[in-house]
């Protein structure tokens, strides 16, 4: 009898057997689960890669056009100002040495090119506006510095000249200014619109 029993008891552990038997499902639906997790969070993850680099692709070619177009500006506004056509037409009207002329129209060379590469992007109303008010003072420049050749070469001297040439420049100088205004507008807008692309799909992921 003892012997039966215990061979009975070796085999029926209902104990043991009823705890396995709740685990072992347990188990496999929390592995499933952990499965689940993980797919979701790596579509998560992918999806969000792709979003943040799109927006990354489409910031990095504004900053690519907005730097070129700062680089334009700033040469405008150097070929012009101070040490460009304006500097070397004053000073070939004090001096008369025609190594002034010479420079002036280096500058002019410089500052119509750049206004070219400037005039073939694509521009906004403000900045074609701005555009082509630098570009009528640049001609008048150009105008003016045969015109004091001339003056010259009737014995005209600097005070004269001075007075019979005038330029008003300051259509140029706030065309300059209004564009790089423009800039600066531009490229605020642009990181605003940046950070809430960037803050709508973080949020959309989670």
């Amino acid at each position: 009898m003892n012997g039966a029993a215990g061979r009975w008891c070796a085999v029926w552990r209902p104990g043991l057997d009823s705890e396995e038997t709740k685990v072992a499902p347990l188990q496999r639906k929390t592995h499933k689960m952990t499965v689940l997790s993980v797919a979701i969070l790596t579509a998560g993850a992918s999806y969000l890669a792709v979003e943040l680099s799109q927006i990354d692709e489409v910031w990095s070619r504004k900053m690519e056009d907005t730097f070129q177009r700062q680089s334009l500006l700033m040469e405008m506004r150097t070929q012009l100002g101070y040490g460009g056509c304006i500097h070397n037409l004053k000073n070939y009207v004090l001096r008369g040495d025609e190594v002034y002329a010479d420079r002036f129209r280096g500058a002019e060379a410089k500052l119509f090119e750049a206004l070219g590469q400037y005039t073939g992007l694509e521009l906004s109303k403000v900045e074609s506006a701005a555009l082509a008010d630098i570009r009528k003072v640049a001609v008048l420049y150009r105008e003016t510095i045969d015109r004091i050749r001339e003056l010259r070469k009737q014995g005209a001297g600097p005070v004269e000249i001075d007075a019979a040439v005038r330029v008003d420049d300051s259509p140029a100088i706030n065309g300059l200014a209004t564009i790089d205004a423009s800039l600066r507008t531009t490229l605020h807008y642009s990181s605003e619109s940046m950070s809430e692309a960037v803050t709508k799909v973080m949020a959309s992921s989670f």
